[in-house]
Formats: C-alpha cells, sequence, structure tokens
C-alpha cells in the first residue's frame, strides 16, 4: 500500500532498516512490555522507528 506513493523511495532511504514497520514490529515491543522480562521498566517511551530518528 505503501509502496504506491509517490516519493516513498526518498522516505525509506532515510529509515535505517531500509523499510518500513508493519504492526508485527510494533506488536512485538507491546509483546515484550508485557512480559515478564519487561518487569522492571516503568516510565519509558520506547521509540519503534527503525532508527529513523537518529538523523
Amino acid at each position: 500500500m505503501l509502496d504506491d506513493l509517490p516519493g516513498v523511495e526518498g522516505e525509506i532511504k532515510a529509515v535505517p532498516q531500509g523499510r518500513f514497520g508493519d504492526v508485527e514490529d510494533v506488536a512485538d515491543v507491546v509483546t515484550f512490555l508485557c512480559s515478564e522480562e519487561a518487569a522492571y521498566i516503568n516510565g519509558s517511551a520506547l521509540v519503534v522507528d527503525g532508527g529513523f530518528s537518529i538523523y
């Protein structure tokens, strides 16, 4: 769907992962935050953007 948008190639090049995120990328983070492995995490903001925000 997003691949058909004009100018999308330039946007994808700006993401270090080389692709847009999808539902599973966000779902994996949510699953982790709901797990025991994340029991000591609180009050944090996790950015799930494939590294885009480092630019």
